[in-house]
This record gives structure tokens, C-alpha cells and sequence, in this order.
């Protein structure tokens, strides 16, 4: 594990076998203790190619809508994305608010299931 890891910022190791010809997605998100209170939030990762949000780009993998402080949400539906990098060790997944800025919070929980397959050619 990174030992820079925290609650919206975090690293996991992942089997060597993902590189381009693989897509990843988001399927269940839970959070816990959000610093503030926003209208909605980017799940990013630095892994995956970048996508146009609010007039910025960024590596996104969900956008969720949110008034609370605590959440779980199972999507009905799952975007993948392909993997941006020739190989790739690790997943580095994180939050960033309404104004693309990091979210840190040491004091806050994240857990996230992510659905990794082959892209399927045409």
C-alpha cells in the first residue's frame, strides 16, 4: 500500500495483466465524513484516459450527485473506461469537488468496487 493513502486519496495494487487493452469502471462507491457538504463529486483516476467536465479535463470515472454526508451508491449502470498507460502496477483513485479541486480529508472513508475487463473489439 502507498503510505500516503487517506480516506479520498488512496492506491491499490493491482494483478500485472491490466495495460491498454483493458477498461475499468466504477460499479458501488461508499463515503463517509466528507468535509463539506457539495453538490456533487468526481471519482477519478489517474489511470484512465481524461474526459471533458466543466470546461476542464479529468480523469474521471463517475460523477455523483450528492447532498449528504454519507452515502453508498450501487450504479444501475457501469461506464468503463480504457487504461490510459502500456502497464499499469497500481490504481490511484480519488476525489475531486464541484471546482476540480482534490478533496482531502484524513478523517474521511472510501471504499469502491471496480470492474476491471478486456475491451471488447469490433
Amino acid at each position: 500500500m502507498w503510505n500516503e493513502n487517506i480516506g479520498t486519496n488512496y492506491r491499490c495494487i493491482i494483478p500485472p495483466i491490466l495495460s491498454l487493452e483493458w477498461e475499468i469502471g466504477l460499479k458501488e462507491i461508499y463515503l463517509k465524513a466528507l468535509p463539506k457538504r457539495m453538490k456533487y463529486i468526481y471519482v477519478c483516476c489517474d489511470q484512465i484516459m481524461k474526459s471533458s467536465c466543466s470546461n476542464s479535463e479529468f480523469p474521471v470515472l463517475r460523477l455523483i450527485y450528492t447532498n449528504q454526508n454519507l452515502f453508498i451508491n450501487e450504479f444501475k449502470k457501469t461506464y468503463y473506461f480504457p487504461i490510459a498507460q502500456q502497464n499499469v502496477e497500481y490504481l490511484h483513485i480519488y476525489l475531486m469537488d464541484e471546482k476540480g479541486e482534490k478533496i482531502i480529508n484524513e478523517n474521511s472513508e472510501m471504499k469502491c468496487v471496480i470492474h476491471c475487463r478486456k475491451i471488447k473489439h469490433k
